[in-house]
């Protein structure tokens, strides 16, 4: 089954032409997401995490979803960026953001106060680094892709994502141990999450002693 799935699933991504139909579009829709879920799921395998491969971004075969992002199919690229182009918004990604907690905006909270990103959890940090894997297949090519590109697009992303500081510093070691380990350095689980806990008592010391030395200058 798994040989079966790998070669039907093993076809270059066409951009489509300005005469591509609407059900044209949905079916060239379908194959990107389904791809993409199987790479992810490749990936989350290789990293010991089979179960959230399983379940990985399942939201996307939802109608509220679905058929927003296949009107914007790219095919080069996501759709959630052409339809926030033209529409300032998504309600795709929206609806997405609201239900996958391997995407670091889920973990962003007060948004009354100008929003503060959350410190996540080891699990879907790991499922994170295995959808960027995923992705940079899907829309750079098999072929161009490399353990690099995971880093490469971290390194570009973390200039404006609002993410932990904590999160942030766990991403950097991932995903440096992935360039040169690949998947056997991130099935190191106990390993990484001993680590991250201490990264994040660090990050929680240096806030604590801010709030006091902040107090002080008050008082």
């Amino acid at each position: 089954m798994v040989s079966y799935l790998r070669e039907s699933l093993k076809f270059d991504i066409v951009v489509p032409t300005k005469g591509v139909g609407l059900i044209n579009k949905y079916f060239a829709h379908f194959k990107t997401i389904t791809k993409h879920k199987y790479l992810v799921f490749l990936a989350c395998c290789g990293a010991g995490i089979p179960w959230q491969g399983i379940l990985h971004d399942l939201s996307k075969y939802s109608p509220s979803e679905f058929f927003s992002s296949a009107r914007y199919y790219q095919g080069n690229r996501s759709p959630i960026d052409a339809e926030k182009e033209e529409k300032g918004y998504s309600l795709a990604w929206l609806h997405h953001k609201g239900r996958n907690r391997h995407h670091y905006e889920y973990w962003i909270d007060y948004l009354d106060d100008g929003g503060r990103p959350l410190i996540i959890p080891y699990r879907f940090v790991l499922e994170m680094v295995c959808d960027w894997i995923g992705a940079g297949k899907v829309y750079g090519g098999r072929r161009a892709w490399n353990p690099s590109k995971p880093l490469q697009f971290w390194q570009w992303k973390s200039q404006r994502a609002r993410i932990h500081p904590a999160t942030a510093q766990l991403l950097d070691y991932l995903l440096v141990g992935f360039e040169s380990g690949s998947y056997s350095f991130l099935r190191r689980r106990r390993e990484h999450e001993r680590r991250y806990e201490e990264i994040i008592e660090k990050h929680r010391a240096a806030e604590a002693a801010e709030i006091v030395k902040s107090s002080e200058f008050i008082n």
